[in-house]
């Protein structure tokens, strides 16, 4: 990614950043759309300013559909499902907080798409 590309993805996850803290007491949760059915999800840290991703999927073929935190965990939920949402059939993980990155706590397991 080229500087300038960072420069506006930067800028667009903090216009997006939620104003509460939504998960582990200190990170609120920024969306940032990238066109038609695709977007990123972040997480911003409100003691430090950093930005970390949330969890992606290693497969091509999928995007992640949604992310869940609540303020009083440290853990997180990621839901994954198709590029292209005709059938879709969804997962879901669980990741736990640790010092500065998301590490899974279980294997995913099949789960109603969101929406």
């Amino acid at each position: 990614m080229e500087p300038g590309e960072r420069s506006s993805l930067l800028a667009a996850i903090r216009k997006n950043t939620s104003r509460k803290i939504d998960f582990n007491h200190r990170f609120s949760l920024s969306y940032v759309d990238c066109g038609t059915g695709c977007g990123s999800f972040w997480f911003v840290d409100r003691r430090t300013g950093g930005v970390i991703e949330a969890p992606t999927s290693a497969r091509d073929d999928e995007d992640t559909w949604d992310v869940r935190a609540r303020q009083d965990s440290d853990t997180i939920t990621v839901i994954y499902g198709p590029r292209d949402p005709v059938g879709a059939k969804c997962s879901s993980q669980h990741f736990r907080w640790s010092v500065r990155k998301f590490v899974p706590i279980d294997r995913r397991s099949a789960t109603k798409c969101p929406g």
